[in-house]
């Protein structure tokens, strides 16, 4: 393809897009801002299902900050048990996972390449599982479900305190005026509707960031997918089968 008709096509990725100067009249902060909350409801989703594959590892945070001295019997009982956990079930999360995962990352980038599995060489469940346990993709899949619960969990205190922010300026004069007597927003105390004026100004702003913000964790969050869930795409696969050809033609 050339380099014009790559142009004329616009951003294929959504980090890509946010270098854009007309990003905000393009589709893409809507759909960065939809890949953030649909995260954010995956996450929650796999935080329930996935609650004891989580719960040793929790445990494990809470007695390191709390207890970082006199808890060296708990703490190792704790990695045990999670790491033991992770290695018998964690292949069960991840590679649902995986299969959502993917599909939303076409949300935000044109191309997804498959997720890298192998095939099983026999049918039945007990090929499937030697195969799936033992093979990196799987594992990548289960590194993705362990980190996304904290990314998803930063992205959504950031982004809610943004649109809470562009929220309570916007509205401030006539919470003022109608319900209450004065609101604090961080180092700032207004008490009248004149008071709260100039800051309405500021509510654009909020929002704006808020949706560049939103495109930014979900372009981040998709490098990250792309980079656990996918496999190499198919031009990375024939160069190195042609490379191992070549050896093996040369050791022949």
């Amino acid at each position: 393809m050339s380099t014009s008709a790559r142009l004329t096509r616009g951003p294929r990725t959504l980090l890509r897009a946010l270098t854009h100067p007309r990003f905000l009249l393009t589709a893409w902060p809507w759909k960065g801002l939809a890949h953030t909350l649909g995260g954010l409801v995956v996450t929650v989703v796999l935080f329930t299902v996935a609650a004891p594959l989580y719960l040793p590892w929790i445990l494990f945070l809470v007695v390191t900050i709390v207890r970082p001295e006199g808890s060296l019997g708990a703490i190792t009982a704790l990695v045990l048990v999670g790491g033991a956990t992770v290695a018998l079930f964690g292949p069960l999360v991840g590679i649902p996972l995986g299969i959502v995962e993917r599909w939303r990352l076409r949300l935000i980038h044109d191309d997804v390449p498959d997720s890298g599995h192998r095939t099983p060489r026999e049918p039945g469940l007990g090929p499937w599982l030697r195969t799936r346990y033992g093979e990196s993709a799987t594992w990548r899949e289960v590194a993705y479900a362990g980190l996304t619960v904290f990314t998803h969990a930063a992205a959504a205190l950031v982004l809610v305190s943004f649109a809470l922010s562009a929220l309570l300026l916007a509205l401030a004069p006539f919470l003022l005026e109608e319900t209450i007597q004065k609101m604090t927003l961080g180092p700032i105390t207004l008490h009248t509707t004149e008071e709260a004026l100039p800051y309405t100004l500021l509510a654009p702003v909020c929002a704006v960031a808020t949706l560049y913000l939103s495109g930014l964790f979900a372009g981040l969050q998709g490098l990250m997918a792309r980079t656990l869930l996918t496999g190499p795409p198919p031009e990375v696969l024939r160069a190195e089968l042609d490379v191992y050809a070549d050896l093996g033609e040369q050791r022949v």
